[in-house]
This record gives structure tokens, sequence and C-alpha cells, in this order.
């Protein structure tokens, strides 16, 4: 009975080394992480702006007129309203384009002939009449950081100011695209 015991464990042994190794090996494992990147996300309310028919080297802006410190304001509020619309802190970057119509203004400063100005305010709250607005110049057509770090859900508030042309070569209506820009903080 040894003998056939000795016999049927010598015969398992010899299987055991014809057999692949991997059966008798050991498992490992890989760990895979993976998390989907932050959405960038801007919106912009009411995304419309309409300065009007205005004479030559007249300046408008889209803030609540007020007598003492937005002479150039208008009568109803034209405010932009720029939202972080995404999931994670961003920054907003501006620019403006020329003046398009049957014959374009270039945007330069000071105004003249076919030149107008292009001005923006961007704050974290909306204008309210207690000081004068202090608007930078569209110096070019390139992007401007405007605000950095907005948190998803926060907003800045958008005012525009516009100074007309010395003299132009046509009075029909211009169209200036303003565009706003975000990236990720």
């Amino acid at each position: 009975m040894q003998r056939m015991i000795l016999a049927l464990v010598i015969i398992l042994a010899l299987a055991a080394l014809a057999l692949p190794a991997s059966v008798f090996g050991t498992a490992n494992t890989v760990t895979c992480t993976v998390s989907a990147e932050g959405q960038v996300g801007v919106e912009v309310y009411d995304g419309s702006v309409d300065y009007g028919a205005l004479p030559h080297c007249a300046i408008k802006n889209t803030a609540m007129w007020d007598a003492t410190y937005n002479p150039y304001g208008m009568n109803t509020t034209q405010t932009q309203t720029i939202y972080n619309i995404g999931n994670v802190n961003e920054n907003f970057e501006i620019k403006t384009s020329q003046a398009v119509g049957a014959t374009n203004w270039s945007l330069l400063d000071p105004a003249g002939f076919n030149v107008f100005t292009h001005k923006y305010n961007v704050g974290a709250t909306m204008y309210n009449a207690t000081g004068p607005i202090p608007f930078t110049i569209f110096a070019n057509y390139n992007y401007v950081l405007v605000a950095t770090n907005i948190t998803p859900l926060d907003a800045r508030y958008l005012e525009l100011q516009i100074g007309m042309p010395t003299a132009t070569s046509d009075a029909g209506n211009h169209t200036i695209t303003v565009t706003i820009r975000a990236t990720q903080s």
C-alpha cells in the first residue's frame, strides 16, 4: 500500500511538472486611477449692447446714468454679467474687435476719422453710482486678463464704454464683437 501511495505521489509530481507554470503562479494586480478633467465654461448675460445712434465724438457706456458720477451712462442699464458655469475656478479674459460696417472703424486712442475708442470695467459688484467708473482702454485686439480665480457659479459684471469717431465716411450701423474667454485657474 505504501508503494502505491508513493507511486501515486511520484505520478502527481511528474504531472505537475508538465503543467504550465501559471497554474501554480501567484496573482498580481494593477491599480488604475482616473479622474475627469475640470470643465471650464462661461456664459454672458444678456450678451447684447445697443449704444444707439450717437453723434461724432460722443461717449456712451452701459452702466446706469448718474448726473454726478456717470453722465455717459444709459437710462436703462445694459451691464453684462459673466458667469462661471464650469466646475473649476476660472480666469476671465476679454477682447474687442473693430467696428464692422460699410466702412470699418479701427480701434485706437484717441478717436479720429473712422477710429473709435472702446473701454471696459469688470467688477465683483454691479455699478451703484457711488463714484466714477474706472474704465480701462482696449489698447488692441488681444485678450486682456480681467478676473482671476472665479469660483463655479460666481459672476463678474462687465461695463463697456464707446468713444465715437471724430468723423466717419458712413453713418450706417456698426457691430463690435466683445469676446469673453474662460480658462482654468
